[in-house]
């Protein structure tokens, strides 16, 4: 019988040192670098949190942006690739950060009535 239980508290040893060190590994850029190299996504250019900033977002916005503003096929600047990966960076952040905040129904309705109310004619947006 303690035979069996001093291996259950090893096995479970094991797992909780293990879960430990996948945590340290996920938070480790070098680890998450050469992950997103594997998977095409390119260079790790921030890690926020537990989420990562890829080559290919900052691509993604990149190219959001210059087909929004109709300069498709236009090279950016190094300002517009440092502005867009400071938005990135910031735009990652406020998701990670907020993504665990659950709003009531009530509080969710209460916010929509008062910007109806500020914004009462929807067409042209104006304040009342």
């Amino acid at each position: 019988m303690k035979r069996c239980a001093a291996f259950r508290i090893s096995i479970g040893i094991v797992c909780a040192v293990g879960f430990g060190c996948l945590d340290l590994a996920f938070r480790s850029v070098t680890l998450r670098g050469g992950i997103g190299g594997l998977f095409g996504r390119g260079p790790l250019l921030a890690l926020v949190d537990a989420s990562a900033v890829y080559q290919i977002d900052l691509d993604r916005q990149i190219a959001e942006r210059s087909y929004v503003e109709g300069k498709d096929g236009a090279k950016p600047t190094p300002a517009e690739r440092k502005t867009a990966l400071d938005e990135l960076v910031a735009n990652t952040a406020a998701h990670s950060r907020a993504s665990p905040e659950r709003i009531s129904r009530s509080e969710l309705t209460s916010q929509m009535d008062l910007l109806r109310f500020q914004f009462s004619d929807e067409k042209r947006g104006e304040q009342r």
